[in-house]
Parts: structure tokens; C-alpha cells; sequence
């Protein structure tokens, strides 16, 4: 079993914040950082950046900020235990269920976690496509009503 701490430490040696960030969203390079429109409001001017030698991002238009476990949390809108199973199964980093000698909380990544992640992440860019919809909550009310229909077909989005 490994500690939620070890696990957590994984993911950030693991998992490079560019090119996750990079999964959800364009980013541009700039000197040695990059930035991109906010992912998180509507707007003009770029004010979202992330630094690869920090493993960091900033938002300065919603104040969002910190991690690789941050930014997916804050983008797709999971809880921080889902995060890590998300993150876990993504890249494919080995733990158990169950809790070490201290009592910490250690964390088994699920494959239907990550699953239904991309199934979001499919239906989120078709609805951006389809409906040209940038904003993130309108993004989640049009999933969350496709997914009340369940027969919905991706491909008649």
C-alpha cells in the first residue's frame, strides 16, 4: 500500500502540467512559460499561465491557481479523491486500496472513473462545437441534460 502523500507525489513527478493543461485547452509558448484565454471565465485578453519549471498555473481573471491536481479539479469539476483516481488511472500510476500504518488514506484508481471522464470531455468539445457554447457551467447544464435523455448519440450531438 502506498500513502495518499506518496500518491500525490507521484502524480506531480509524473504528470507534466503543460501537457495536461494541454488535453483541455490550447496553450501558446511565452519565453519559457505559456498562457492561453482563461479556461475557467469568458474572456479577451489572455490572463492564464503555467509554468513548466514550476509545475504551476495562475489564473489571474478567476484567481484559480496551483497544481496539475488543481487545474483538473477546477476544469473538469471533481472532487480532489476523484481527481487522483482520475489522474492515477490516466497514467497509469500503481497503488492500493486501504490505509498505511498511520491511518492515511490510500486511494485504488477505478478504470470507470477515468472512463467516464472521457466520455465527458468527448461531449463537452461536441457541445462547444455543435452549439459553440464557451462557457463552462453552460457547458455542464448541456451535459447533465443530454445525460437525463440516456439515449443521446455522440455522433447526433
Amino acid at each position: 500500500m502506498i500513502p495518499y502523500k506518496k500518491i500525490i507525489k507521484k502524480i506531480k513527478s509524473k504528470v507534466n502540467i503543460v501537457d495536461e493543461i494541454n488535453d483541455y485547452i490550447s496553450l501558446e509558448k511565452l519565453q519559457k512559460n505559456y498562457m492561453s484565454l482563461s479556461p475557467f471565465i469568458d474572456e479577451k485578453t489572455p490572463s492564464f499561465f503555467v509554468s513548466p519549471s514550476k509545475q504551476i498555473f495562475k489564473c489571474f481573471a478567476s484567481g484559480n491557481g496551483g497544481d496539475v491536481i488543481e487545474f483538473v479539479k477546477s476544469y473538469i469539476g471533481l472532487t480532489h479523491k476523484e481527481c487522483i483516481l482520475y489522474l492515477t488511472q490516466k497514467y497509469q500510476i500503481n497503488q492500493h486500496t486501504g490505509k498505511d500504518n498511520n491511518g492515511l488514506f490510500v486511494v485504488s484508481a477505478g478504470t470507470e472513473i477515468h472512463d467516464r471522464y472521457k466520455i465527458e470531455n468527448k461531449l463537452e468539445k461536441l457541445i462547444i462545437d455543435k452549439y459553440n457554447i464557451k462557457d463552462k457551467n453552460l457547458i455542464n447544464q448541456k451535459i447533465k441534460e443530454l445525460k437525463k435523455n440516456k439515449n443521446y448519440d455522440t455522433k447526433r450531438i
